[in-house]
C-alpha cells in the first residue's frame, strides 16, 4: 500500500456562515480582473483556518478529533464579520498589466545578471509567479509580449447550455451563483458563472438578477459562439 493512503492533510478550522461566504465570493469575483495572480476558491472551500497540522497519519485521526473537541469545550459563541479586504503592497505590479519595458528588464536580469527568480521579484517588487511567467514566455516563444487574452480557449457555456442558464436565471432571479452552477450541471467556477451572466446581460440588483437592457438577448446572438470564460 502506498504511504499517501496512510496520511491525511489536516487542519482545525471554523465553518463560515453562508451569507459571509456569498459576500466573500462576491469580493473575490471583483478581484479577478485586478491581476492574473489572484487565486480564487469556490464558496464551499472558504473557511477560517485556526491551526494547520499538515500531513498526519490516519491512525492518529481519532486522537486529533478528541484533542480538538477538548480544546473548544466551554468556548463561547462568536460572530464572524468581514470588515475590509487588503492586498500586500508587493503585489502592486500584479494588479495591472506588466509593461513590455519591465518584461525586458526581467529577462535581462535573468540572462545578463544571472539573478534568480526570487531576486528578480524582490528587485522589481513583483510576484515571483509573474517573473516565472515572463521568463517561461520568453523561453518558449522568444518574445516578452504577453499572450493574447483567452487565446485558443473554448467557451465554458455555449449552445443549449447557454440557453439553459439564461432560462434558469429568468425563472429563478433570486438564485445564488452556487445554485445556478449546481442546476447547470457544469463543472465550472463561480467566476465563470458570474462572467457568463454578465455576457448574457444580467446584473444583480436588490438580491435579484435583472437584465441591464431588456431588448438585448445575448444568448440568441452567442448561442453558436458561446460566452467565453
Amino acid at each position: 500500500m502506498s504511504w499517501k493512503w496512510l496520511e491525511m492533510r489536516l487542519f482545525y478550522a471554523i465553518e463560515v456562515p453562508e451569507n459571509l461566504k456569498q459576500s466573500l465570493t462576491n469580493r473575490l469575483i471583483s478581484l479577478k480582473n485586478l491581476g492574473r495572480h489572484v487565486r480564487l476558491v469556490t464558496s464551499d472551500g472558504i473557511h477560517l483556518t485556526l491551526l494547520f497540522l499538515g500531513e498526519q497519519s490516519k491512525s492518529d485521526l481519532d486522537g486529533i478529533i478528541a484533542q480538538g473537541r477538548c480544546a473548544v469545550s466551554g468556548a463561547q459563541p462568536c460572530e464572524l464579520r468581514a470588515l475590509y479586504f487588503f492586498m500586500p503592497t508587493s503585489y502592486n505590479y500584479g494588479m495591472r498589466p506588466t509593461s513590455v519595458d519591465l518584461r525586458k528588464r526581467v529577462v535581462a536580469a535573468r540572462i545578463n545578471d544571472g539573478q534568480s527568480m526570487g531576486e528578480i521579484a524582490a528587485r522589481f517588487k513583483m510576484p515571483k509567479g509573474t517573473v516565472q511567467n515572463i521568463l517561461e514566455r520568453y523561453r518558449d516563444s522568444g518574445t516578452v509580449l504577453p499572450k493574447p487574452a483567452n487565446s485558443g480557449r473554448r467557451p465554458a457555456f455555449s449552445g443549449a447550455a447557454l440557453i439553459k442558464l439564461e432560462k434558469d436565471v429568468l425563472d429563478h432571479p433570486d438564485s445564488t451563483l452556487e445554485e445556478l452552477r449546481d442546476r447547470s450541471g457544469m463543472m465550472v467556477s463561480l467566476v465563470c458563472i458570474h462572467k457568463t451572466l454578465r455576457k448574457l446581460g444580467f446584473t444583480r440588483k436588490k438580491k435579484l438578477y435583472v437584465r441591464m437592457n431588456n431588448n438585448v438577448r445575448p444568448s440568441q446572438r452567442n448561442a453558436q459562439h458561446g460566452a467565453k470564460d
